[in-house]
């Protein structure tokens, strides 16, 4: 599959290229600096990205090509220089890095947006209907956050600019022993979860717990957990498939290209960057580095994801794995019992200023328009 995707990338890179220097780009912004202090060829500027991931995993790869094309296009004026494995920046201090410079560019997780966004967690609730596309998905999300500004406001309030929002495949259920497809199958599972879907499982009679990536495999292998709240393709990662015997999947299937139609709620990965850096660029340089980081995460590293998510479920499949789908009146009370947990978030986010009602209703809109 890779070696494909490298196949697909020399053949349009030059065309992309073109569009790069010469197109521009939506969500460049205009908060250049002065021309004087823009990067040249003869005074470059190096770009500190900082990611939690080996370089070699598809994150790495997609900003490695996106390097490449920063470089060849600023013309040497901009170089991307990555930092990955946690040597910059460790996994949990990313955001505040990248908010106070000592990284110009990260990957963060949706637990730091939990933690330090309050508006931007209304991504973490649970909808009616999350594209299970992971390309339609981002589309969606990146349409969110052009036209709703608060999003963006948000993040200014930090010191940063969004560039592009990496997606995964809808969060699933997936348990070793305990087959789960009612409400009443959740009391009482030791569940790992992130941010808001803690308070929405622990709301259902879930033990909800949060444990690190390294801990994974051991934690579901020895009974720590029973299971864990994440995309198919994490137990595909972590090489914990024998682990899994059952699955309940928030949406349905599509049989032809084995993949998730739709799930209840979704988990970008934003890149961002300091604002600070951002408005050193021209917004010709702007454009090609949100471009470029578009081009990388999209067509390189979601590319690779999506792959390895269908392969997932097939081999899901084939071992025997108990795929449970909630569609249509079976997944309604999924969504519903969410209510209080939103609320609470409504009551909290509304009274530090924010409307998030509006941007719910307005997320939940964008959304619904892509099925």
């Amino acid at each position: 599959m890779k070696k494909n995707i490298k196949a697909m990338i020399s053949l349009v890179s030059v065309a992309a290229m073109a569009a790069l220097i010469f197109g521009g780009c939506a969500r460049s912004g205009n908060n250049a600096g002065p021309a004087s202090d823009h990067p040249t060829p003869e005074n470059p500027l190096t770009l500190k990205l900082s990611m939690p991931f080996p370089e070699i995993i598809d994150i790495g790869e997609g900003y490695i090509k996106a390097a490449e094309m920063i470089k060849e296009g600023s013309g040497g004026a901009l170089e991307l220089k990555i930092y990955a494995d946690g040597t910059l920046l460790a996994f949990d201090d990313t955001f505040q890095g990248v908010s106070t410079g000592v990284a110009d560019i990260g990957w963060i997780a949706p637990a730091n947006i939990d933690s330090n966004l309050p508006l931007n967690r209304v991504f973490s609730m649970t909808y009616p209907y999350v594209p299970g596309d992971i390309f339609v998905q981002r589309n969606s999300i990146l349409e969110a956050y052009d036209k709703i500004p608060q999003l963006s406001e948000e993040l200014a309030k930090f010191n940063l600019v969004l560039l592009d929002a990496q997606t995964c495949s809808p969060c699933v259920v997936a348990t070793n022993k305990t087959s789960v497809r009612t409400m009443n199958d959740i009391r009482g599972l030791k569940l790992n979860t992130i941010g808001i879907a803690s308070d929405y499982f622990a709301s259902l009679g879930a033990a909800a717990v949060t444990i690190s990536a390294g801990d994974y495999y051991l934690s579901m292998e020895r009974g720590v957990i029973d299971g864990m709240y994440d995309g198919v393709t994490t137990f595909h990662t972590f090489q914990m498939m024998s682990l899994v015997n059952n699955i309940l999947v928030f949406g349905s299937e599509n049989k032809s290209n084995t993949s998730i139609v739709n799930g209840m709620s979704a988990c970008p990965n934003p890149t961002v960057m300091n604002l600070d850096t951002w408005s050193k660029l021209s917004p010709e340089q702007q454009a090609l580095l949100k471009n470029s980081i578009a081009f990388g995460v999209e067509q390189v590293t979601m590319t690779i994801y999506d792959a390895d998510t269908k392969k997932a479920i097939k081999e899901f499949e084939d071992s025997g794995v108990v795929f449970t789908f909630l569609e249509g009146n079976d997944l309604k009370p999924w969504v519903e019992a969410q209510a209080p947990v939103l609320q609470q978030w409504i009551d909290d986010t509304t009274a530090l200023g924010y409307p998030a009602r509006e941007v719910y209703d307005a997320v939940n809109r964008i959304y619904d328009s892509a099925k």
